[in-house]
Order: C-alpha cells, then sequence, then structure tokens
C-alpha cells in the first residue's frame, strides 16, 4: 500500500481458519491498524508487516483472537510515530478458549522515530502479546532511530483460575539494542496475574 488514508488492512483474515504466510507493506500511508494476518479461533502463523514513513495506529504481525500468534514479524524501517502500539503476535481468548504468542518478531532499524507524549500516551512495542496463554521466544530488536516509552519482549496475562496455569509461561523472550537512542522502559518478560 503506498499513499492514502486506510481504517484497517489485513493481509490475510479468516473467522475461523488459519492465516499464513501474508505480507503487508505501507509506505507513505496513514493507516489506524495493520495486520500481516487475522484470525478468529485459527492460527495466525509467520505473517509479515513492513512499515516505512506513515502514519499507524496499531500494529500486529500476526493476530488471533481464540487461536495462537505465531512465527509473526514487524519490521519499521523509516518514518516517525507517536503513540504507536506495535505487535509482533497477539492472542485474546478467555479462560478456556485461548492461543499462545510465541516466537514473533518486532524489527525497529534506520532513522525510525518511535514516540510517546508520556504518561498514559506512550508508544508500546510487544514481542509476543497473550491473554491467558503463553508468551515465550519473542524478539525485540532495536538497530537505529530513537524509541520511547516500553518494550517488552513477552507479555502475558492470566488467572489462577486457569486450569492449566502451571503450564503458561513468559520464557525465552530476547530484547537486542543494537543502536540507536533508547529513553524507554524495557523488559524482556512480564506476567500478569488477575483473580478479580
Amino acid at each position: 500500500v503506498s499513499t492514502g488514508v486506510f481504517g484497517e488492512i489485513d493481509g490475510g483474515y479468516s473467522s475461523s481458519g488459519s492465516v499464513e504466510d501474508n505480507k503487508v507493506t505501507i509506505n507513505n500511508a496513514t493507516v489506524e491498524s495493520v495486520y500481516g494476518g487475522k484470525s478468529g479461533s485459527g492460527s495466525s502463523v509467520k505473517n509479515k508487516v513492513s512499515i516505512s514513513n506513515s502514519t499507524v495506529g496499531t500494529v500486529y504481525g500476526g493476530y488471533s483472537y481464540r487461536g495462537s500468534s505465531e512465527g509473526n514479524t514487524v519490521t519499521i524501517e523509516s518514518g516517525t510515530y507517536t503513540d504507536i502500539r506495535l505487535y509482533g503476535g497477539r492472542t485474546e481468548g478467555d479462560y478456556d478458549e485461548h492461543g499462545n504468542a510465541n516466537g514473533n518478531t518486532v524489527v525497529i532499524t534506520g532513522t525510525t522515530k518511535v514516540l510517546g507524549r508520556g504518561g498514559e500516551f506512550m508508544s508500546l512495542i510487544y514481542g509476543g502479546y497473550s491473554d491467558w496463554g503463553s508468551a515465550n521466544n519473542n524478539v525485540i530488536t532495536i538497530e537505529g532511530g530513537e524509541v520511547t516509552g516500553s518494550i517488552v519482549g513477552g507479555y502475558l496475562r492470566g488467572s489462577s483460575r486457569q486450569s492449566s496455569t502451571s503450564e503458561i509461561t513468559a520464557t525465552g523472550n530476547t530484547i537486542n539494542l543494537l543502536g540507536g537512542k533508547i529513553a524507554a522502559q524495557v523488559v524482556g518478560a512480564q506476567s500478569v496475574w488477575d483473580d478479580s
């Protein structure tokens, strides 16, 4: 996609099936939300999103509501982005039906600036983010540019009421800070347990 204003762009979509091996490339466009792959109850696997010189609100390499999101990649190559949300892989679901966000990647390169206005208005970068499932082996790499806000390799939100709590993990996540200016909270993995 080059130039124009868009609400949502999906590289691939299925309400119940798997969404795999899709690629979205955005240059000089304004987009509210971008999904490399998006599925309701199936898996979102090996999808890619590349963005340069654009205005974007939220980016998902792969997204699934009740399935897994694994092996997806988001790359931001250039441009300035304020209060953006980046997810290599994102899953939601509930106690009984959920998936994992494993093995996803986010790369920030070139002269890219990912900025926030402060307070609740900040940019958030997640390698993998899962509600009720695991977030393992995700990778975030900052090669250049400038990043403020929050960087989290793997994030999971679960509940002790889940029957398989012991199997839900956020491990093996990696953050590579190879260049650029970093003024952000950097967390390899974060687990939040909701017992309300």
